[in-house]
């Protein structure tokens, strides 16, 4: 499986308003300015057309393209050629006609994988670019397949180590200029987004988001908050896609964790019941009335809830529960409706063997074992202590502890399972702060850095995708981007597009649920858009992120099996690092100042997906390329 940790997401407060598509089609701009924000070549040419400067808008970006390959087509037309042969001529007229035909039927490809305008040789459709769609009408379709499948994203001026492109281009009377001129970019597939409800958010904190799907429940959100979406509600309340509900009154308190199993909801957290004096911090709600499952101090607060057949686990920072000095892990029976901490040694049942030395954050199920995660290094601590770094496996059926690891170096607050792969989070301040379990060895991603609160809140499973949202940044890609929200081990499948968003502050939690992701958070913003720290969205685009100044200093390309750097000019000394989907380091490239031409043998790597970084005094940039 090719793996690629990345989602271009959520950027920090106070951000540029400068997107990728800086300027959208519906504003009225000069023309000029809306062409080359199509294709930046338009800042090039010297051009004598008395409209550029008339004030315009469009409608859509697709009467945008269509304006822009008219003028070029109708300039390109008019253009004297003395130098071109009569069967050049010829050729290059029919290609016209062509031209003429294509934009005039205004199908043009997606962009489906780029935050940014860029231009798609022929897209996952099948739709061909202004370009591509000459060099098919004009039988020379292999090598238009052959750039989409090596450099399918490349600018024209990119594409010169082709001799077929060169040849082709001369035979039908073009030059590279002109070719660059027609050839247009294209902006992000738009990420739908929708506000939850009226809009109007939660007057508080929202911890946690819940749905499963074996049940035909509502999303249930809860934190603690007294209203939300203008329904008075204390710490919880559910969505059904029209309107909330409420709990009988709800919670006072903040509300960590959901889950439902049986007719039954339950919730953990630090927080009491309407009536009860006394801290309650677990119970749950059946047939329109809360029941408590403890009642009083716990010493600390429940972090996660798990249910399986009759027993409900809790974890957390609590030192009691039900009046038991049980700490960080214990197990209701609903059977017996006790608290304890019991499981098998040697045959027999013993007290204390469901316990850690620290508190616990996160549970994750997989089949009859439960992952869980924390800030512990030593399991049955009272009875026969085993070391476990921060994870272990407790397996429900044979009432034990069933598998101790080590790593990912540092504790654990998130964890999940997703397609046989153990995916842990955890603080951005102490690398990793992400890392997944493959086949044995532990993968850290170095890539994520610490930015809002640092925290990873959680993964969030939805259409078959892993999403993590959280507090974090990353330079992964093209650009150096601010990150709340990311896809993480995305399989690359030309079916998918990316997914990600711009918003302005923390992603707190998140939930599948009808289709749609829903997520909360301290957020006011998203891609520019208002929301109340509530929004949803299918995930089926593509958001525009903030332009950044990684400016390109070395030209990398493919050609003819060569991974080429050039540079007429390195302003310095520099190192250019690849690595691949896991974060390890491939291969490193020492460039001296000056003229830079490196061809590097492509049969060094196989087939997939790569990332380089290159560092110098005052220049950094990254990218990526695809085998």
């Amino acid at each position: 499986m090719k793996k690629m940790i990345l989602l271009f997401a959520v950027a920090l407060t106070g951000i540029s308003s400068s997107l990728a598509n800086q300027l959208p089609p519906g504003q009225w701009r000069p023309l000029i300015d809306h062409l080359t924000e199509v294709n930046k070549e338009w800042s090039r040419q010297s051009v004598d057309l008395p409209d550029l400067q008339i004030l315009t808008r469009f409608d859509n970006d697709r009467q945008r393209i269509q304006t822009h390959l008219r003028l070029v087509e109708k300039i390109l037309r008019e253009k004297k050629t003395p130098g071109l042969t009569p069967a050049q001529k010829i050729n290059r007229l029919l290609r016209l006609d062509e031209l003429r035909t294509y934009w005039q039927d205004g199908v043009f490809p997606q962009n489906t994988f780029h935050p940014t305008r860029q231009p798609y040789f022929i897209d996952m459709h099948g739709t061909a670019c202004a370009v591509g769609y000459l060099m098919l009408q004009s039988d020379s379709g292999q090598t238009a397949y052959r750039i989409s499948k090596e450099n399918n994203y490349a600018y024209v001026r990119e594409l010169t180590g082709y001799p077929e492109l060169l040849e082709w281009a001369e035979v039908n009377g073009f030059t590279v200029d002109e070719l660059a001129w027609i050839q247009p970019g294209y902006p992000p597939a738009p990420q739908e987004m929708c506000a939850v409800g009226n809009g109007g958010g939660a007057n508080g904190i929202i911890h946690v988001m819940y749905h499963d799907p074996e049940y035909n429940m509502p999303l249930i959100v809860a934190g603690n908050f007294t209203e939300i979406d203008g329904v008075k509600a204390n710490s919880i309340a559910s969505w059904n896609g029209n309107e909330w509900n409420t709990y009988d009154g709800g919670v006072i308190g903040d509300i960590y964790c959901v889950r439902h199993d049986n007719g039954r909801t339950y919730v953990g957290g630090n927080f009491t019941l309407p009536g009860y004096t006394e801290p309650v911090n677990v119970a749950y709600f059946k047939d329109g009335q809360w029941h408590p499952m403890q009642i009083g101090d716990m010493e600390g607060s429940v972090k996660v809830i798990e249910v399986r057949l009759l027993e409900v686990m809790i974890g957390g920072t609590f030192k009691k529960v039900g009046g038991l000095d049980i700490a960080y892990l214990a197990r209701w029976k609903l059977n017996t409706q006790m608290w304890d901490n019991s499981g098998m040694v040697n045959g027999n049942i013993t007290d204390g063997v469901l316990s850690v030395d620290a508190p616990v954050y996160s549970f994750a199920k997989n089949g009859s074992n439960l992952l869980v995660g924390g800030d512990f290094q030593t399991l049955m601590p009272d009875t026969s202590p085993t070391s476990s770094q921060f994870i272990a496996y407790w397996n429900f059926t044979q009432k034990k502890w069933v598998n101790t690891f080590y790593g990912p170096y540092q504790p654990v607050r998130v964890c999940s399972i997703y397609k046989g792969y153990m995916v842990l989070g955890g603080h951005l301040g102490q690398q990793p702060g992400f890392a997944y379990l493959d086949a044995g060895v532990w993968i850290p991603e170095l890539y994520y850095y610490p930015a809002g609160d640092s925290l990873i809140h959680g993964f969030m499973h939805h259409n078959n995708r892993l999403i993590m949202y959280g507090g974090f940044e990353t330079s992964t890609f093209d650009h150096p981007y601010k990150f709340y929200i990311s896809e993480v081990l995305y399989e690359y499948e030309p079916s998918k597009p990316l997914i990600g968003f711009l918003a302005n502050n923390t992603v707190r939690a998140a939930a599948s649920y009808d289709g749609y992701a829903y997520f909360a958070g301290d957020f006011t913003e998203v891609n520019n858009q208002p929301f109340n720290g509530l929004f949803c969205s299918p995930l089926t685009g593509v958001t525009p992120v903030q332009e950044t100044e990684n400016q390109e200093f070395v030209k990398v390309f493919q050609s003819n099996g060569y991974l080429n750097l050039r540079c007429d000019d390195l302003p310095a000394e520099a190192t250019l690092i690849m690595f691949n989907l896991h974060g390890q380091p491939l291969k490193e490239v020492k460039l001296s100042p000056g003229e830079v031409n490196v061809q590097i043998p492509l049969t060094e790597f196989p087939g997939g997906i790569y990332f380089y970084q290159m560092q110098g005094k005052n220049l950094t940039q990254t990218g990526k390329f695809v085998k």
